[in-house]
């Protein structure tokens, strides 16, 4: 989707945060400026992954973006709704948490 296409789904104060676990790469602060932009640019670079493979599935009872590789699982990547608009994108990056999902 194109920063565009976020725009239209993001609320105007939407934030996107993200876990690495101190293991990969994840913002250390939660991105809550030009995030339509910054979320477009994951969505890119995880696209460019050979093999990458996106999916939903269920996670903490509700639905989940799950993007995996053939080396495992990238990233779990959870939503938070008001008024039919996404105002937080949790991104989870983990390993250890990821687990699950391989």
């Amino acid at each position: 989707m194109t920063c565009a296409g976020w725009e239209t789904v993001l609320t105007a104060d939407a934030v996107y945060t993200a876990d690495g676990g101190g293991v990969v790469s994840a913002t250390l602060r939660p991105v809550s400026k030009r995030v339509p932009e910054f979320v477009a640019g994951i969505a890119a670079k995880l696209t460019a992954v050979p093999g990458a493979a996106w999916s939903v599935v269920t996670a903490n009872g509700g639905p989940a973006l799950l993007v995996t590789a053939p080396s495992g699982p990238l990233v779990l990547m959870t939503v938070e709704v008001t008024d039919g608009r996404i105002h937080r994108v949790l991104a989870m990056r983990n390993p250890a948490k990821l687990r699950a999902f391989a």
